[in-house]
Protein backbone atom coordinates (compact mmCIF):
# COMPACT_ATOMS: atom_id res chain seq x y z
CA UNK A 1 0.00 0.00 0.00
CA UNK A 2 1.38 3.54 -0.80
CA UNK A 3 -0.53 6.93 -0.34
CA UNK A 4 0.17 10.16 0.98
CA UNK A 5 -0.38 11.04 4.28
CA UNK A 6 -0.69 14.70 4.11
CA UNK A 7 2.20 17.68 3.59
CA UNK A 8 5.03 15.39 5.08
CA UNK A 9 8.50 17.88 5.18
CA UNK A 10 7.02 19.98 2.42
CA UNK A 11 5.26 22.62 4.33
CA UNK A 12 8.01 22.80 7.05
CA UNK A 13 10.47 23.29 3.68
CA UNK A 14 8.83 26.23 2.83
CA UNK A 15 8.44 28.26 5.59
CA UNK A 16 11.67 27.29 6.47
CA UNK A 17 12.83 29.26 2.98
CA UNK A 18 10.05 31.73 3.45
CA UNK A 19 10.47 32.57 6.92
CA UNK A 20 14.08 32.10 7.55
CA UNK A 21 16.21 31.93 4.61
CA UNK A 22 17.05 28.24 4.93
CA UNK A 23 16.29 25.38 2.62
CA UNK A 24 14.84 22.97 5.10
CA UNK A 25 14.64 22.62 9.07
CA UNK A 26 18.09 20.71 9.93
CA UNK A 27 17.73 18.64 12.21
CA UNK A 28 14.30 20.36 13.58
CA UNK A 29 16.50 22.98 15.45
CA UNK A 30 14.12 25.78 13.99
CA UNK A 31 11.19 24.01 15.46
CA UNK A 32 12.90 23.24 18.65
CA UNK A 33 12.75 26.79 19.53
CA UNK A 34 9.24 27.48 18.76
CA UNK A 35 6.30 26.26 20.77
CA UNK A 36 3.44 24.31 19.36
CA UNK A 37 0.34 26.25 18.79
CA UNK A 38 -2.40 23.38 20.36
CA UNK A 39 -5.58 25.44 18.29
CA UNK A 40 -3.82 25.67 15.01
CA UNK A 41 -3.08 22.02 15.12
CA UNK A 42 -6.03 20.74 15.67
CA UNK A 43 -7.29 23.42 13.02
CA UNK A 44 -5.11 21.95 10.37
CA UNK A 45 -5.67 18.62 11.31
CA UNK A 46 -9.68 18.83 10.72
CA UNK A 47 -8.70 19.23 7.14
CA UNK A 48 -10.92 17.08 4.64
CA UNK A 49 -7.80 15.15 3.29
CA UNK A 50 -6.43 13.95 6.86
CA UNK A 51 -10.38 11.40 6.48
CA UNK A 52 -10.20 10.11 3.30
CA UNK A 53 -9.31 6.76 2.97
CA UNK A 54 -6.43 5.24 0.85
CA UNK A 55 -5.75 5.06 -1.69
CA UNK A 56 -5.36 8.83 -1.99
CA UNK A 57 -2.45 11.45 -3.05
CA UNK A 58 -1.75 15.00 -2.26
CA UNK A 59 0.72 17.95 -3.50
CA UNK A 60 1.59 21.40 -3.85
CA UNK A 61 -1.61 22.26 -5.37
CA UNK A 62 -3.40 21.40 -1.79
CA UNK A 63 -1.21 21.68 0.91
CA UNK A 64 1.01 24.82 -0.06
CA UNK A 65 2.26 28.36 1.44
CA UNK A 66 -1.14 29.98 0.81
CA UNK A 67 -2.73 27.31 3.16
CA UNK A 68 -0.19 27.58 6.08
CA UNK A 69 -0.58 31.30 6.09
CA UNK A 70 -4.30 30.98 6.24
CA UNK A 71 -3.86 28.93 9.89
CA UNK A 72 -0.73 31.77 10.64
CA UNK A 73 -3.01 34.49 10.05
CA UNK A 74 -6.05 33.30 11.85
CA UNK A 75 -3.67 32.32 14.59
CA UNK A 76 -1.35 35.20 14.65
CA UNK A 77 1.82 32.48 14.70
CA UNK A 78 5.09 33.65 15.30
CA UNK A 79 7.66 31.83 12.48
CA UNK A 80 9.03 30.02 15.46
CA UNK A 81 5.58 28.74 16.39
CA UNK A 82 4.57 27.91 13.21
CA UNK A 83 7.27 26.21 12.45
CA UNK A 84 7.02 23.87 15.55
CA UNK A 85 3.59 23.00 14.52
CA UNK A 86 3.83 22.47 11.00
CA UNK A 87 6.35 19.78 12.34
CA UNK A 88 3.94 18.28 14.99
CA UNK A 89 1.32 18.44 11.89
CA UNK A 90 3.58 16.19 10.12
CA UNK A 91 4.59 13.81 12.61
CA UNK A 92 0.87 13.20 13.65
CA UNK A 93 -0.32 12.65 10.05
CA UNK A 94 2.09 10.33 9.35
CA UNK A 95 1.60 8.73 12.75
CA UNK A 96 -2.09 8.54 12.34
CA UNK A 97 -2.14 6.91 8.75
CA UNK A 98 0.29 4.58 9.92
CA UNK A 99 -2.13 3.62 12.77
CA UNK A 100 -5.16 3.65 11.27
CA UNK A 101 -4.43 1.55 7.95
CA UNK A 102 -3.98 -1.83 9.46
CA UNK A 103 0.22 -2.16 8.23
CA UNK A 104 1.88 -5.75 9.01
CA UNK A 105 4.72 -4.55 10.28
CA UNK A 106 6.05 -3.97 13.62
CA UNK A 107 9.35 -1.90 11.76
CA UNK A 108 9.30 1.38 9.95
CA UNK A 109 12.19 2.51 7.97
CA UNK A 110 12.77 6.39 7.63
CA UNK A 111 13.41 8.10 4.14
CA UNK A 112 13.24 10.92 2.55
CA UNK A 113 13.52 14.55 4.17
CA UNK A 114 11.73 13.41 7.30
CA UNK A 115 14.40 10.81 7.62
CA UNK A 116 17.02 13.46 9.02
CA UNK A 117 14.47 15.13 11.54
CA UNK A 118 15.42 13.65 14.90
CA UNK A 119 11.89 15.47 16.28
CA UNK A 120 9.89 13.99 13.40
CA UNK A 121 11.42 10.69 13.54
CA UNK A 122 11.17 10.16 17.33
CA UNK A 123 7.12 11.97 17.93
CA UNK A 124 6.41 8.80 14.89
CA UNK A 125 8.23 5.91 17.20
CA UNK A 126 6.34 7.31 20.16
CA UNK A 127 2.96 7.58 18.41
CA UNK A 128 3.22 4.38 16.41
CA UNK A 129 5.30 2.12 19.06
CA UNK A 130 7.24 1.21 15.96
CA UNK A 131 10.68 -0.01 15.62
CA UNK A 132 12.97 1.98 13.54
CA UNK A 133 15.10 -0.14 11.38
CA UNK A 134 18.58 1.12 10.21
CA UNK A 135 19.25 -0.33 7.35
CA UNK A 136 17.90 -2.22 4.23
CA UNK A 137 19.77 -5.08 1.89
CA UNK A 138 20.60 -4.56 -1.41
CA UNK A 139 22.92 -1.02 -0.97
CA UNK A 140 19.11 0.88 -0.53
CA UNK A 141 18.90 3.68 1.93
CA UNK A 142 17.17 6.72 2.77
CA UNK A 143 18.54 8.53 -0.01
CA UNK A 144 17.64 6.38 -2.87
CA UNK A 145 14.67 4.22 -1.71
CA UNK A 146 12.34 6.60 -3.16
CA UNK A 147 14.14 6.56 -7.44
CA UNK A 148 14.53 2.59 -6.59
CA UNK A 149 10.99 2.40 -6.47
CA UNK A 150 10.32 4.28 -9.36
CA UNK A 151 12.55 2.36 -11.08
CA UNK A 152 11.01 -1.01 -10.12
CA UNK A 153 7.63 0.41 -11.61
CA UNK A 154 9.20 1.17 -14.82
CA UNK A 155 10.65 -2.01 -15.48
CA UNK A 156 7.72 -4.02 -14.36
CA UNK A 157 6.09 -1.93 -17.22
CA UNK A 158 9.06 -2.06 -19.87
CA UNK A 159 8.61 -5.96 -18.99
CA UNK A 160 4.34 -5.34 -19.49
CA UNK A 161 3.51 -7.09 -16.32
CA UNK A 162 0.60 -5.50 -14.49
CA UNK A 163 0.40 -3.97 -11.29
CA UNK A 164 -2.26 -6.16 -9.23
CA UNK A 165 -5.55 -4.57 -8.73
CA UNK A 166 -5.44 -1.89 -5.85
CA UNK A 167 -2.05 -3.01 -4.79
CA UNK A 168 -0.46 0.67 -5.27
CA UNK A 169 -3.22 2.70 -6.80
CA UNK A 170 -6.23 1.24 -5.52
CA UNK A 171 -7.19 0.41 -9.40
CA UNK A 172 -10.32 -1.55 -9.61
CA UNK A 173 -8.71 -4.19 -12.34
CA UNK A 174 -4.96 -5.16 -12.59
CA UNK A 175 -3.38 -2.28 -15.06
CA UNK A 176 0.17 -1.37 -16.67
CA UNK A 177 1.58 1.39 -15.17
CA UNK A 178 2.88 4.71 -17.71
CA UNK A 179 3.51 5.01 -20.98
CA UNK A 180 6.66 4.49 -23.10
CA UNK A 181 7.83 6.78 -25.20
CA UNK A 182 9.89 5.84 -28.24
Amino acid sequence: MAFDTGPANYLINEVAKKYFKKDYDKNGLLAKRGKINDRALMSMLSDKYFYQDPPKSTGFEKFNIQWVEKYKDKFQLSRNSLIATLTQLTSISVSDAINFNNLDSDKIFFAGGGSKNPLIKREILKRTGLDEIKSLPWGLDFKNIESSAFAWLAMTRVKGKPISKGYITGAKTSRLLGIIYC
